[in-house]
């Protein structure tokens, strides 16, 4: 599950939007990493805030990554 690349992020960052992992981590897709994030707020490790474009993904209150 590739979602390990996405998650050291949110050292740096409170909240990241799919452009910003897509610049963040090469040769992935945005389409994959949009499949990772909510995978990730599906395990309630993230949580997902806004719609379609604007949506932003934080940590879950709580989860140590």
């Amino acid at each position: 599950f590739p979602s390990h690349d996405i998650l050291p992020l949110f050292n740096t960052k409170d909240k990241i939007s799919v452009k910003d992992a897509v610049q963040a981590i090469p040769g992935v897709s945005e389409k994959t990493l949009q499949r990772d994030l909510l995978a990730l707020v599906a395990q309630g490790v993230l949580i997902k805030e806004g719609e379609r474009r604007w949506s932003v993904y934080r940590k879950a209150e709580g989860k140590t990554l």
